[in-house]
């Protein structure tokens, strides 16, 4: 409560001899430190809207009494409408739109008189990325041979092109379940008499999702799983017979990644992958380690 004893003037015919204000308590918001001034023919109140959850806003109504009698304000402007948490507001009153003349002893009250859930967007802090559960996506890229499977006496393989679906479930924060579907091939070889090559299946394993600020993860995921090989061939050490054949096995990766989580509901992946399985064709005189390093961009849905 804050007592005014002093006159004031509100021009010709307004004058106030008595002001007292009260501040007006609402679950945990608070409303304080109000004060007041006149300037010519209007009241002008400040006050602090404190202690507020962030997704809510609220009305503010000013209300006056004399002779024990309570009468809400109506011509105000200001911070009356949906107001955010915060200090310094103002409440503005037009006295003379209201009432001819105030006199006696007067008291005002600030009042909290309709609360609103707000929708805010909020981005997660490293604390918070529990509200990411995970993505599904998909992605494009390149790879190049690596080990034996590189050399060109295996006659199998050169640089090739790779397709991915992934996903990646969160239990907690930080870990969770990955998979992945693919197929990776390699287009015809003159040099190699290679008709065509490709390798497709599907892994699962363990994610383990580290953040790096509030935008940027970094993923990584072992992962074992079947693979399918199939192979068109003819070279010279078949004596010029063609081979064609497809045979399946355990397959093993190891990927590591970015997702760049720049939308509510998407991500951009960035990911390297070393991939290993060893095939054997029945009749075909060599059983290469096929092994794989890999690039590729996609998108991803996020889930929520």
């Amino acid at each position: 409560m804050i007592s005014y004893s002093n006159l004031l003037g509100l021009g010709r015919s307004i004058w106030v001899a008595v002001a007292i204000f009260y501040c007006h308590l609402s679950y945990s918001q608070r409303i304080e430190n109000v004060d007041f001034s006149v300037q010519e023919n209007r009241v002008i109140v400040n006050y602090d809207l404190v202690d507020c959850p962030y997704n809510e806003k609220y009305d503010i109504r000013l209300y006056f009494s004399d002779s024990n009698r309570s009468t809400e304000v109506l011509s105000t402007s200001g911070d009356v409408k949906q107001v955010s948490c915060g200090r310094y507001k103002s409440i503005i009153w037009d006295v003379l739109s209201d009432k001819s003349e105030l006199k006696g002893n007067i008291q005002f009250e600030v009042k909290i008189s309709k609360k609103y859930s707000v929708k805010v967007k909020k981005t997660p802090s490293f604390k918070e990325w529990k509200f990411d559960r995970g993505y599904i996506g998909a992605s494009i890229g390149g790879f190049v041979p690596y080990g034996d499977y590189g050399n060109p006496s295996d006659n199998l393989e050169q640089n090739g092109f790779i397709i991915n679906g992934s996903f990646g479930y969160l239990l907690n924060n930080l870990l969770g379940i990955s998979g992945s579907l693919y197929w990776c091939g390699t287009p015809i070889s003159e040099d190699l008499e290679i008709a065509s090559w490709s390798n497709f299946g599907l892994m699962i394993g363990p994610l383990i999702s580290i953040p790096f600020g509030s935008k940027v993860k970094w993923d990584l995921r072992p992962m074992i799983g079947y693979s399918g090989s199939s192979v068109v061939s003819t070279s010279s050490f078949l004596g010029g017979a063609s081979y064609d054949g497809t045979t399946s096995g355990i397959a093993y990766n190891l990927g590591s990644g970015l997702r760049f989580n720049l939308g509510d509901n998407t991500s951009y992946l960035l990911s390297a992958e070393y991939f290993t399985t060893k095939p054997r064709f029945d009749g075909y005189p060599i059983e290469p380690n096929i092994a794989t390093l890999s690039l590729s961009a996609g998108i991803a849905f996020r889930l929520r």
